[in-house]
């Protein structure tokens, strides 16, 4: 009986999380996306990798505010 206790707690602990994964369509994507390009350049694009502000900076990071260009 101890055993199977034992065994009914092992299988209780292990964690199943396949319905917590995100699919691909998921997954929010901010409006401008900071995207290294030409020269080692960064600049922005939108969801669908249009370029939205030409590559001039040479450190970019994500918005963390609405902005609308």
């Amino acid at each position: 009986m101890k055993n199977f206790v034992l065994l009914l707690l092992t299988f209780l602990s292990i964690p199943t999380h396949a319905q917590d994964k995100l699919a691909l369509t998921d997954l929010v994507y901010p409006d401008l996306i900071p995207t290294l390009m030409q020269n080692g350049l960064f600049g922005y694009c939108d969801k669908s990798l249009n370029v939205k502000i030409k590559a001039l900076f040479e450190k970019a990071e994500l918005f963390e505010a609405d902005y609308n260009f």
